[in-house]
């Protein structure tokens, strides 16, 4: 009878060794390697080149649908600022952490804009905070301005990350 047992015993210990063996793991989610930035207002301040006013642009928790006012055929300065929710302005550690932020301006169909960014992070690509925007034909419609966070930033691309800021512009160019 001892014998009859004994094959049925090794392949008992060796099943429960192997379940053992494979259900033991870190069951803990695992934290993100970088958290997203708490940013709750923005300014977007575009300086004409030449001659001209200033076009800001101010959005946060009172102001979720700002507006500008852009000429037609001009060129821009653009400068973003970012602020968390205390007030305090956190760009500079948004420009320090750039090779994982990237801001992306993506105009209406049919709006006459075109955005060059023209800060880099610490390899080569593009940061966003600041840049030179380009209207052409007087028209109207809305510039969205996005702040990705972007653990493996490498090639620019909108659709990889998580969004920090979305900041919908409804712009007039005459």
């Amino acid at each position: 009878m001892k014998r009859l047992f004994r094959p049925y015993l090794s392949i008992f210990f060796i099943g429960s060794f192997l379940v053992t063996a494979t259900s033991c793991g870190d069951d803990e989610p695992a934290e993100p390697e970088f958290p997203q930035e708490e940013i709750a207002s923005a300014r977007l301040v575009l300086e004409p080149e030449g001659k001209g006013a200033l076009a800001t642009v101010n959005y946060g928790p009172n102001n979720q649908n700002p507006g500008a006012l852009l000429k037609a055929n001009t060129t821009y300065n653009g400068v973003l600022t970012l602020y968390d929710a205390e007030g305090n302005d956190i760009t500079s550690e948004i420009a320090q952490e750039g090779d994982k932020h990237e801001v992306f301006y993506n105009p209406s169909s049919g709006l006459g804009i075109t955005v060059e960014k023209t800060d880099d992070d610490s390899k080569g690509n593009p940061i966003g905070l600041e840049t030179t925007l380009m209207t052409t034909n007087a028209g109207t419609g809305t510039l969205n301005v996005i702040l990705k966070h972007q653990a493996d930033k490498g090639a620019s691309d909108p659709n990889k990350g998580e969004t920090d800021l979305t900041m919908p512009i409804n712009v007039v160019i005459q």
